[in-house]
């Protein structure tokens, strides 16, 4: 008996399997076409322009202009905030905002720097590099990178 059903079980596999194997291709193409038709007539909404030039720096760039205290971790925090306020609604790209984490270090940073300039370390002010941008990967969270000057290292 046992031999008859593994029998039978394998014929029906054997004879079954491509069958199925079409009619997924069928299926996917079926919804596929589905979906397409569908979010064809969808209105495509553009992202707004954008205006503040903080946005258009590369990371380098505005590394390099806090260096040089042309700008402030702040403006460029408060920058990129408001862009992600306007485009997270078209977008839906963050779960959550961790917008005040994001000042409060940028502040911090912006006073350490403003500490080790005013003591007079020239080479801090020549050669510390600060990265303050947001990234939503880490839920809007500050990175920073405050090198590599041996006397910002010290607290």
């Amino acid at each position: 008996m046992g031999a008859v059903m593994h029998t039978t079980l394998t014929l029906l596999l054997t004879v079954s399997w491509p069958l199925l194997r079409v009619l997924r291709r069928v299926y996917d193409r079926v919804v596929h076409a589905a979906f397409a038709l569908f979010f064809s007539f969808k209105k495509k909404t553009p992202l707004p322009p954008v205006f503040n030039p903080n946005l258009l720096l590369s990371a380098t760039q505005i590394a390099k202009a806090i260096r040089e205290q042309k700008r402030t971790s702040v403006s460029v925090v408060r920058a990129y905030i408001s862009r992600i306020s306007d485009v997270n609604p078209l977008l839906n790209a963050l779960a959550q905002e961790a917008f005040q984490d994001a000042l409060q270090e940028a502040r911090r940073v912006d006073d350490r720097i403003t500490q080790v300039c005013a003591a007079g370390s020239a080479c801090c002010c020549v050669r510390v590099a600060v990265c303050v941008l947001p990234c939503a990967c880490c839920c809007v969270r500050v990175a920073v990178c405050v090198l590599p000057c041996a006397c910002i290292l010290e607290n």
